[in-house]
């Protein structure tokens, strides 16, 4: 009975969304998915750009219990395509997580970077599919993609839209930038907008017992479904602050959530509670990081901080010395 339900469910969510006409793979790699639609595209070859993602939703009954599953992408029936992080299934599922267990219905948003030295071709068949950790198949679909090139109007507009988005932000923000630099190291590129709270030029004055406020707006470099915050004190051997709950980037993005994908660009709050053991000092150097799940950099920024104690409460104010 609960059976049938579910199954009633799923043809009503089918039903209430387009889909894309595929074909069965063939030597047993996989049965159809329950729904599949490539977006924008109804009836192969789906056309798709180079530089930019093929998206395609899919929904999938589980044949088996899978502790983690795969995404595999073949043109021409033999070329083994590189999905790199899209390969992770994982990541990207949407009603759920792994692991997965027999009979469940999974909601899977895939995606495939179509990179820019692909030859453009009318039709090409290519082949989706996805394997459990036993490489054993889950599902598999045939179909056939149109691959073009972006006209060079399109390179301008996509060049001018991360322009017009990146400036409407800060427009919209109303607010100035602190000067920065670039970090060292390897430890990430600037980002595209910094403010640290009512600091435009360094040091920077933060008051122990107070947070420091830093506006960030940042271009993902690569797909990402975690992201961790860093203070490095550089003067003191390269030592971790600890930030503590400010420490989980996602939890304080504002335009967005976690996993973010690449080429978003992101507006986010970072924090860093200044703790009352802090030493008073004119002036330390700090950097802050964000890195990915792997360790990898997103952005770095190199700054430096006046700490100051604070000297008496009035009304409710600080007042520093």
């Amino acid at each position: 009975m609960f059976r049938l339900f579910l199954f009633a469910c799923v043809f009503i969510f089918v039903n209430g969304k387009p889909s894309t006409n595929v074909n069965r793979c063939g030597r047993n790699l996989g049965e159809l998915p329950l729904h599949i639609y490539i977006q924008g595209c109804i009836n192969p070859p789906c056309r798709v750009v180079t530089g930019q993602d093929v998206v395609v939703n899919v929904l999938f009954k589980v044949p088996r219990t899978t502790r983690r599953m795969t995404t595999k992408a073949l043109a021409m029936s033999s070329i083994k395509y590189d999905l790199k992080e899209y390969a992770v299934t994982c990541n990207y599922l949407k009603n759920t997580k792994c692991p997965v267990f027999k009979d469940q219905i999974v909601e899977y948003n895939m995606r495939m970077r179509v990179e820019s030295w692909f030859p453009a071709v009318r039709s090409m068949p290519i082949q989706f599919r996805v394997v459990d950790e036993k490489e054993a198949p889950i599902w598999c679909i045939s179909t056939t993609i149109e691959v073009r090139r972006p006209s060079h109007k399109q390179l301008i507009v996509n060049m001018f839209r991360l322009f017009v988005i990146a400036f409407v932000f800060i427009l919209v923000n109303g607010e100035p930038s602190t000067n920065v630099n670039q970090c060292r190291q390897n430890y990430g590129g600037l980002p595209l907008h910094i403010y640290i709270k009512d600091c435009i030029d360094q040091p920077c004055r933060v008051v122990t017992g107070e947070d420091v406020v830093v506006n960030v707006i940042f271009k993902v470099p690569r797909t990402t479904r975690s992201m961790t915050t860093k203070a490095l004190l550089p003067s003191i051997r390269d030592f971790d602050y600890d930030l503590k709950e400010y420490a989980l980037t996602c939890n304080f993005l504002r335009n967005t959530y976690c996993p973010v994908f690449r080429d978003e660009v992101v507006e986010y709050t970072l924090r860093m509670h200044v703790e009352s053991w802090f030493p008073a000092v004119p002036s330390i150097p700090i950097l802050f990081q964000v890195i990915d799940d792997k360790q990898a950099p997103i952005w770095c920024i190199s700054t430096t901080i006046e700490v100051v104690k604070p000297l008496k409460t009035i009304n409710n104010e600080t007042l520093t010395t």
